[in-house]
């Protein structure tokens, strides 16, 4: 299948902090595509660089062929974009809403593409109703058809299922598998793993400004292990104990993580029985211990760690897309 994104060495500076740092990818047509990585990690400074709010400080960016800052004005018609936060107007009714847009992108018999759009959104009913009234899930519906209301070749989505419950995250799901069904190109940011895992043709784990892994689920899941995941969860202060009985005596290697240790292992009962019984023997206290095969979790945490991060480059590269829209 085509290329229809090619992100060639891209590098962004902000002063002397290195927000992005040489980090190459393609995107398929037809593809989702996930970026996932820790707070600050690179990926918003990278969305923006796609979606032409910053410049590259080095390296190219080519949508369909051409380079996105050459070709501003032809490349933003073909590209939907879903921020993290809901973007709708609370006083004005759904259709309006979704008017406003379609004038914005000259869109010619704008009725009948509003009127299609709440379809798509199932919102038809609700089409004279001010967004403001609507439930979470209904507004994120409703954020989701106006970045589409262009028909757009790509759309990317920053985190579209936060702070959505359980139903109305799995009816995003299949909102967004059918529009690359269609062949709509995603890409697609989230802090759901499991999201990723569900939706995600491949995925770009990318920290310190740098892609650390980029394949299918199943190909970055090996990068742990082949083996399956020992997973033991004990009190804080036990975690040292338990790694050093793992790795000393049982000869694994080891994974902590505040109050878990990981640990890769073949799925041998015996070798869990003689663990638990060690364990026991040294008074360790065990809430919960089991075997699972690897999980883009194990992945995310063997790739970037496990320690809290602060944003200051995803601060700096949402800033520069506050003020580019208020321009």
């Amino acid at each position: 299948m085509e290329d229809i994104i090619k992100v060639n060495n891209i590098i962004k500076k902000f002063g002397n902090f290195t927000a992005v740092d040489g980090i190459t990818f393609s995107v398929k047509k037809g593809e989702i595509f996930g970026i996932l990585g820790p707070n600050g990690a690179g990926k918003t400074t990278a969305i923006n660089m796609i979606l032409g709010i910053l410049r590259v400080t080095s390296g190219s960016i080519l949508i369909d062929g051409m380079d996105n800052i050459k070709h501003a004005t032809e490349i933003k018609n073909m590209i939907g974009f879903m921020t993290q936060e809901t973007v709708v107007d609370a006083e004005l009714t759904a259709y309006k809403n979704l008017e406003i847009f379609a004038d914005l992108y000259h869109i010619k018999d704008v009725d009948s593409r509003v009127m299609e759009s709440l379809r798509d959104g199932g919102l038809t009913d609700f089409a004279n109703s001010k967004a403001g009234s609507f439930s979470g899930g209904m507004q994120r519906r409703l954020n989701l058809v106006k970045s589409m209301i262009h028909q757009p070749k790509i759309l990317i989505l920053d985190e579209p299922t936060t702070g959505l419950d359980v139903q109305n995250r799995v009816d995003m799901w299949k909102r967004i598998k059918a529009l690359a069904k269609n062949g709509v190109t995603v890409i697609l940011t989230t802090q759901y793993l499991e999201e990723a895992d569900q939706l995600c043709n491949r995925i770009a784990i990318i920290d310190h400004g740098k892609i650390k892994a980029l394949g299918t689920a199943s190909e970055l899941k090996k990068l742990v292990s082949n083996e399956s995941i020992l997973d033991i969860v004990t009190d804080e202060s036990s975690v040292n104990k338990v790694s050093a009985i793992l790795s000393k005596e049982f000869k694994l290697q080891v994974t902590e993580n505040i109050d878990r240790v990981n640990a890769p292992i073949k799925a041998d009962i015996a070798l869990l029985s003689k663990i638990i019984a060690s364990l026991t023997k040294n008074k360790i206290q065990i809430i919960s211990i089991g075997i699972h095969l690897p999980t883009l979790d194990d992945v995310f945490i063997k790739l970037t760690g496990s320690g809290l991060r602060d944003a200051l480059g995803e601060q700096q590269s949402n800033r520069a897309r506050i003020m580019n829209m208020g321009r």
